[in-house]
């Protein structure tokens, strides 16, 4: 009996493997979340301005736009990141940086608050015009990250969906913040901070069974 060839039982081996989709490039990932993100800001900015840029000389106010800032990049890390096997790393730090982010910005707020004192909030609708406007420019960089973890295999698209929805509203919000000339404590809080945050906890929370499906029907 002839012992079959080593090339042989590869071909044979290999034949059982199912082909393995490539990871798209990360950097091609953050290309166009970062795209579709700054061409809805540079709309919005066209339409509604930027008076709230001539606030930014307020460190509260400015201190709650670079945390948004650290929210953001550390959520867009985070997110690419869950889908490389071997940049867990990078992940964690990504997520430290969203959490600290966001928290950073509460942090400012209160500093506004302690230095206008109780000064009135203005109306609260004001407030909510901010939250809707954060969460439709935050929409479609939520749904490319979103669509990036279905395809590029996140193994717990529950937290992933959370992490692509924090970053995205922390995208949102920073363009809000930038042209919202309101600096009353508890709008800002409302309208471009814990606002955005609940709503991205809600919109995760609505797609986690999506991104389930998906990752099932990409197995298949």
């Amino acid at each position: 009996m002839t012992r079959p060839s080593t090339e042989s039982l590869l071909a044979e081996l290999a034949r059982d493997v199912e082909p393995v989709r490539p990871i798209p490039p990360l950097r091609a990932g953050a290309l166009a979340i970062l795209g579709v993100w700054g061409a809805g800001a540079a709309l919005y900015w066209s339409f509604m301005g930027t008076p709230g840029l001539e606030g930014l000389a307020d460190p509260n106010r400015r201190g709650i736009a670079a945390a948004l800032a650290v929210a953001a990049a550390g959520g867009l890390a985070a997110t690419l990141a869950r889908a490389v096997p071997g940049r867990e790393r990078t992940e964690r730090l990504g997520a430290a940086g969203l959490a600290a982010g966001f928290l950073l910005a509460v942090f400012a707020v209160g500093g506004a608050w302690i230095a206008t004192g109780a000064s009135d909030g203005g109306s609260p609708s004001l407030a909510f015009a901010c939250l809707g406007r954060a969460a439709l420019l935050a929409l479609a960089p939520a749904l490319l990250a979103l669509g990036w973890l279905v395809r590029a295999w996140d193994v717990r698209p529950a937290v992933g969906g959370l992490v692509a929805s924090l970053m995205a509203a922390a995208l949102g919000a920073l363009v809000v913040h930038t042209s919202c000339a309101q600096a009353e404590a508890s709008h800002m809080l409302v309208g471009h901070v814990v606002g955005p945050v609940a709503v991205a906890g809600l919109l995760a929370l609505l797609v986690a069974p999506w991104l389930r499906f998906g990752r099932a029907r990409l197995r298949a």
